[in-house]
């Protein structure tokens, strides 16, 4: 039940909490960058990739792996469209709270009480933009196939 993935990733997510309570970051923003010491940045970034490939290994045979398989290969039209599905989203907000439309405009999203808002955000943030770019891409090479 507990293979060697789980306790890397649980020890080292105990000890990036260690790390951030005593102000230890990798903080890499231009403002705080200067105050950051080159080792704790190359050390917390470590700890990050290790995290996040142990993480990887952890859902590679679950079903959800697909999913997060599906928008990795699709990373760059989701950054570059999330906000389609939560301009959506708070869309649906303004007409089910009865805001003004003004509040679709909101950054990035509406701020909201009920934390189940959160799940459509994602969702949709990440729906959206795959299905987009699987029309583009069929429309593309649909339209290769007219070119004289």
């Amino acid at each position: 039940m507990w293979n060697k993935n789980v306790v890397i990733f649980i020890l080292l997510f105990v000890l990036m909490l260690i790390l951030t309570q005593y102000g230890i970051y990798g903080r890499l923003q231009p403002d705080n960058i200067k105050n950051e010491s080159p080792v704790s940045i190359l050390f917390i970034g470590m700890i990050g990739s290790t995290m996040v490939y142990s993480l990887a290994k952890l859902v590679e045979k679950v079903k959800i792996g697909k999913w997060i398989a599906i928008c990795g290969e699709y990373s760059f039209s989701i950054m570059l469209l999330h906000f389609l599905g939560f301009k959506l989203v708070n869309w649906f907000q303004c007409w089910f709270y009865g805001y003004p439309l003004e509040k679709i405009a909101d950054f990035p999203f509406i701020s909201f009480d009920v934390d189940v808002w959160m799940v459509f955000y994602v969702l949709l943030g990440t729906t959206i933009p795959i299905a987009l770019s699987k029309v583009f891409g069929l429309v593309i090479s649909k339209a290769g196939k007219f070119r004289v």
